[in-house]
């Protein structure tokens, strides 16, 4: 300090770099601060340009399945529509079996009365000329009964 002091280069820069009275320090620590606030915001921006590109490329990867998807279903369309006049065909086909099998569900219904009343008619004659056969039968063994007692 005796040699530089009165030099320029001492009394404008170097005598500002004193320990706790230079304004360099205090520049310093406010440039170290603001790096390290750059830096922080540097990292933030590049997580987020990351973040987007794997956004970006997941919505690019939708897209992609989405327009398969619908090059199917367009495709699955045209089939429809080419095969609509067959689906009409067997419909009606169809509603023809289902009447024709209607049909035949009612006569059988109408057979299926039918054979339930002619059972009763001949359980009922059954049971009937069994009694009646039964009563001859008796009146015979007594009147048989009635001859050997004679």
């Amino acid at each position: 300090m005796g040699v530089y002091g009165n030099i320029n280069f001492y009394t404008t820069y170097l005598k500002e770099w004193k320990v706790e009275r230079g304004k360099f320090h205090e520049l310093l620590k406010l440039l170290t601060n603001r790096t390290g606030t750059l830096q922080a915001d540097l990292l933030k921006g590049e997580n987020m340009t990351q973040q987007l590109k794997d956004a970006l490329s997941e919505v690019s990867q939708a897209r992609v399945q989405a327009k398969q998807k619908l090059d199917v279903a367009l495709a699955d369309e045209q089939e429809a529509l080419q095969g609509k006049e067959e689906l009409e065909k067997a419909m009606a086909s169809l509603q023809t079996q289902i009447e024709a099998s209607q049909n035949q569900l009612t006569d059988l219904e109408e057979a299926l009365k039918q054979a339930l009343r002619m059972f009763k008619e001949a359980t009922t004659k059954l049971v009937t000329e069994h009694a009646a056969g039964k009563d001859s039968i008796f009146s015979f063994v007594h009147m048989h009964e009635k001859m050997l007692n004679d």
